[in-house]
């Protein structure tokens, strides 16, 4: 628990002060924006398995769901703050510069969504494997998400490509994101209700 602590704070202090400090204003970036919004699944997929694992009664899965859930999605709201201060502070202009309203609610919905499906994928695997090893596919998971689309976009069509990089605006980014989070909204409150309904039969 005190490890996993000093992980947070530190990854609050590194993620959440002085990268958005290095960056200046580029922190305002749609794409880092929507970025931090999804650091949440890094805080929530140790915290969940760990917290997951052992009894399986309920109410205690669904209460432990969202305690879990909370502490993810809360942590990236506080990254993305804390970055937005520290950009301003580097290039104070007299006045707070924040991105739009728009971007800033759909980061909210993409990191509680991310943070959401994280939680209920992690109870999943903890009904069948240790803390640890769910732990641990969770991590390769999202490593291989990672690869798969830096080698997709690595190796696409050009046609395909091109088309990407046009929609990487503000507004194209905004929407992937809500598409992208009511996607994992769905699919987390599902899986959810699944493991609460297997929890009940127990």
């Amino acid at each position: 628990m005190l490890r996993q602590t000093g992980f947070v704070i530190l990854a609050v202090l590194v993620f959440g002060v002085a990268v958005p400090y290095t960056k200046g204003f580029d922190f305002l970036d749609p794409i880092f924006i929507l970025a931090y919004a999804c650091m949440s699944v890094l805080f929530v997929t140790p915290a969940a398995t760990e917290a997951l694992s052992g009894d399986p009664q309920p109410p205690r899965p669904l209460l432990r769901m969202l305690a879990v859930w909370t502490f993810g999605w809360g942590l990236a709201i506080l990254m993305i703050a804390s970055g937005i201060v520290a950009a301003n502070l580097k290039h104070w202009t007299g006045h707070l510069l924040i991105p739009s309203v728009r971007l800033l609610l759909a980061a909210l919905f993409l990191g509680g969504s991310s943070s959401l499906a994280t939680v209920a994928v992690a109870g999943l695997l903890a009904r069948h494997w240790s803390s640890q090893t769910a732990k641990t596919i969770l991590r390769l998971s999202f490593l291989s998400l990672l690869l798969f689309l830096a080698v997709l976009y690595r190796f696409m069509p050009e046609q395909w490509r091109s088309t990407v990089e046009q929609n990487l605006t503000s507004s194209g980014l905004i929407h992937f994101a809500i598409w992208a989070a009511s996607t994992l909204t769905v699919a987390g409150v599902a899986i959810t209700a699944w493991i609460l309904r297997r929890a009940k039969t127990r």
